[in-house]
């Protein structure tokens, strides 16, 4: 983290270039999570360039620093403020067809903490065009989550959990045998 902050403090990159860049990552990431997902038939989670875990987080991450950029691109054209869309639709659709549980935990956590940083733009852009923007992903999103991965692991995180929390005498239980 030090040395890429270090990095950009020291050659002051545009603005332009730095939101532009984590669309595009957000996007690819969504593009390249469903091509994979087309290609196995979706019938394996998408493991990306190291696991499932990491690519699913970096994704969520990448879709919601594409969602703060939406002031920005708006400022530059209102019609620009759709690009931040679509890097945020491309990142959450990353994260739900890795099968990561624990991106798809922190949205709401996220969700949040985005609302916080962009309340003090509310007055300055379309309100209604960001959270309707917004709640439309996550509505699409929630349509297809019955038919990802994402439904049979939380429902095995469920049990694990019940299964340890019933034989707590097990020490190293981490699954049901």
């Amino acid at each position: 983290f030090f040395p890429i902050y270090h990095l950009l403090r020291r050659i002051s990159p545009p603005k332009l270039l730095i939101w532009s860049g984590i669309i595009i990552g957000a996007a690819a990431s969504g593009l390249y999570a469903l091509a994979a997902a087309v290609a196995t038939g979706f019938s394996e989670r998408i493991i990306g360039p190291y696991n499932p875990c990491l690519f699913g987080y970096f994704s969520v991450a990448l879709a919601f620093m594409s969602l703060s950029g939406v002031y920005f691109f708006y400022q530059k054209n209102p019609k620009l403020a759709v690009l931040p869309f679509l890097g945020f639709a491309g990142g959450l659709l990353a994260a739900f067809l890795s099968g990561t549980r624990g991106s798809v935990i922190t949205i709401p956590a996220l969700s949040v903490i985005f609302l916080l940083q962009v309340r003090g733009h509310l007055k300055k852009i379309n309100v209604p065009m960001v959270l309707g923007g917004a709640a439309a992903v996550l509505v699409l999103l929630a349509l297809i989550f019955p038919h990802l991965h994402l439904a049979e692991r939380f429902q095995k995180g469920i049990a694990e959990a019940r299964y340890f929390i019933e034989n707590r005498d097990c020490v190293a239980c981490i699954a049901p045998p």
